[in-house]
């Protein structure tokens, strides 16, 4: 009897060492925030300070039951791996105070935001919503995924700082955007991804995601701040949206800057306010095709590539990473084509659709699907001046309004004038 219990018991044990042990991800309380990993030896909390010091990848989030926003504030200050997972940090009231701080002993810092998280940063004077304070080669700061990212620096006329990079007179250079929703703005003559007041922004990447980035007054979208240079810009692919005011540039430099060099644009929906340069496809001088792209136009086409028709020769832009079309409502994309100034393209296909150029002027062409007549049999009545005399396939749907005839009641549009069928 004895034995047979002993087998029984080893039996036990070989099958439960069959069965590989799971391991658990480690969850924490900070302050207002819980964060979870697989190793959390690297994070800590201290005056309202959470910090990350290790690579181990980290999720941050607020803690339920939290206020609609903290003023708890994150810093990093090593090489660093951290999930965003819906923060909301609003220190705009503390002066000298960012929400989220890249201090200058970081190295490469990835920040990936979560899938259906939104994330804000509203900093303090002086401060940058996500404050980078390192400009070395080897300190990029990457932000991927699917969320979404609200960075807002300071707006004071004096004290403010960029939505994402250098504080107030600090560059903001090493800045890649690779996915998600990233909506950067900068306080007064700060860029809305680059260098703070007087101070340059460079070697700022975007390949993918959708980027809204909007200076301050005299900031560039992208690039620099007041009185300083943009340079070493490249977008290969996304959805970007770059605005300034002020003399600044969309894309380059900041207001009464001496210049922006070495701007490139190989991909992408890329619209802004002006950029500077001249903007290149790393080879030759590329200029601006808007094409108004047929169909839905609600702002959810996904674009991969077109194809353009210049001197009897195709070639085909990139367009990997564009997940929507700006301009929701109007349906429109924003490619830069090489040529000399007015453009050499004379059509481009998507979808099958072919887009003729119609203008060209100031290194700017407009592309338009054809146009097709519309005849109207009207047996001796009277149009409607609000019928359409022509349509192509980007145009709404037509809603006809009725004719008229002396004598006779109008039945309706039909397609043949007999056995047709109903225009609605």
């Amino acid at each position: 009897m004895k034995k047979r219990i002993l087998s029984i018991l080893m039996v036990v044990c070989m099958v439960a060492a069959m069965f590989p042990a799971v391991a658990l991800a480690a969850e924490g309380t900070y302050g207002e925030f819980t964060v979870t990993g697989d190793n959390l030896s690297g994070v800590s909390y201290e005056g309202g300070v959470l910090t990350v010091s290790s690579a181990a990848p980290v999720t941050i989030s607020q803690t339920a039951g939290v206020g609609s926003s903290t003023t708890d504030r994150i810093e990093v200050t090593s090489v660093a791996n951290i999930t965003l997972n819906g923060v909301n940090i609003d220190v705009s009231s503390t002066e000298y105070t960012a929400a989220f701080r890249i201090t200058s002993s970081a190295g490469e810092v990835n920040i990936t935001l979560a899938t259906g998280s939104t994330n804000t940063l509203k900093s303090g004077l002086e401060c940058a919503g996500l404050q980078k304070d390192t400009t070395a080669e080897g300190t990029m700061l990457t932000i991927d995924g699917t969320g979404t990212l609200n960075a807002i620096g300071k707006d004071d006329f004096n004290y403010a700082g960029s939505g994402i990079g250098g504080g107030y007179k600090k560059a903001g250079s090493y800045i890649t955007i690779a996915g998600g929703t990233v909506n950067a703005i900068g306080g007064q003559r700060c860029a809305g991804i680059g260098g703070g007041h007087q101070a340059t922004g460079s070697s700022i990447t975007i390949t993918g995601g959708t980027v809204n980035a909007t200076g301050g007054n005299m900031g560039a979208g992208i690039g620099g701040g007041s009185w300083s240079t943009g340079s070493n810009i490249t977008i290969s692919g996304g959805t970007v949206n770059a605005i300034a005011t002020g003399y600044a540039e969309g894309i380059g430099k900041g207001g009464n800057g001496t210049g922006s060099t070495n701007i490139t644009i190989t991909g992408g929906n890329v619209k802004a306010s002006s950029i500077g340069g001249p903007p290149t496809n790393g080879v030759a001088n590329v200029y601006q095709a808007v094409i108004p792209i047929a169909g839905d136009t609600t702002g959810d086409i996904d674009v991969n590539s077109m194809t353009f028709t210049s001197n009897g020769s195709a070639y085909t832009y990139n367009m990997t990473g564009t997940k929507s079309i700006l301009e929701s409502g109007t349906g429109k994309v924003y490619v830069y084509l090489p040529g000399s100034s007015g453009g050499t393209a004379t059509s481009a296909n998507y979808g099958g659709i072919t887009y003729v150029a119609t203008v060209k002027n100031d290194n700017k062409a407009v592309f338009a699907p054809p146009s097709y007549s519309i005849t109207y049999n009207l047996d001796g009545g009277t149009n409607n001046v609000t019928n359409p005399a022509t349509y192509n396939v980007a145009t709404a749907t037509i809603t006809l309004a009725n004719a008229t005839k002396t004598g006779y009641t109008f039945a309706g549009w039909f397609d043949a004038a007999t056995d047709g069928n109903r225009v609605n």
